[in-house]
């Protein structure tokens, strides 16, 4: 369908490629790369203790958030069962995970299957990522493919440290080691110990 437009939009030069992959001329394909408002207040600013209550966690939880559509492409799954070794290592960190799509029932299912429901929480679509993220020990982004995430920009413009898988362009915005942790796409295991290792670095109060 791409091949009949006069100009086709590409958010990364990931998805150029793949554009070019499928026989769009590179002639007709601009890279604009997305972009987000950055956010208006200070999240110390806000009272967290107050959005936690909304959302039904405490403050001092170790809170672990994902946005996104609730597909195969964004591999919630792959939380699931990062969140099932985590609490088996006696972890047992809560994982917010925003957004609504085809795989919620298929998620649902997994969350009752491995009785995490006390840890694991689909809240589905909200348009208040800001009050979220400001609860976030780190952000997860274990998608199987991508472009550039809005949800990822939305974390790093919040200063949560993010961990993500390394597929599409998301390695020109997080750099291994130094601004977050890249991980193998499907390897629950990896981001497992990834999201551990974010939560132990960080600083305590």
């Amino acid at each position: 369908l791409y091949r009949k437009f006069p100009i086709v939009f590409a958010v990364s030069p990931a998805i150029r490629d793949i554009l070019l992959d499928n026989g769009v001329d590179a002639d007709r394909i601009q890279v604009v790369t997305n972009g987000i408002p950055l956010p208006q207040n200070n999240l110390n600013d806000l009272r967290k203790d107050e959005i936690a209550a909304n959302f039904g966690i405490d403050a001092d939880d170790v809170c672990i958030v994902n946005a996104g559509r609730l597909t195969h492409q964004k591999s919630q799954s792959t939380i699931v069962d990062a969140a099932r070794i985590l609490r088996s290592q006696g972890k047992r960190y809560k994982f917010i995970i925003a957004g609504d799509g085809e795989l919620r029932p298929a998620l649902e299912q997994q969350i009752h299957d491995e009785m995490l429901q006390d840890q694991v929480h689909l809240i589905g679509f909200t348009d208040r990522i800001t009050e979220l993220l400001s609860l976030a020990t780190a952000f997860v982004l274990p998608s199987r493919d991508e472009g550039m995430p809005i949800s990822l920009l939305e974390a790093v413009a919040c200063r949560v440290p993010v961990v993500a898988t390394d597929v599409g362009a998301v390695k020109s915005l997080i750099k291994h080691n130094t601004s977050g942790l890249l991980v193998r796409p499907g390897r629950p295991a990896e981001l497992a110990t990834a999201l551990e290792q974010v939560v132990e670095d960080l600083p305590r109060s």
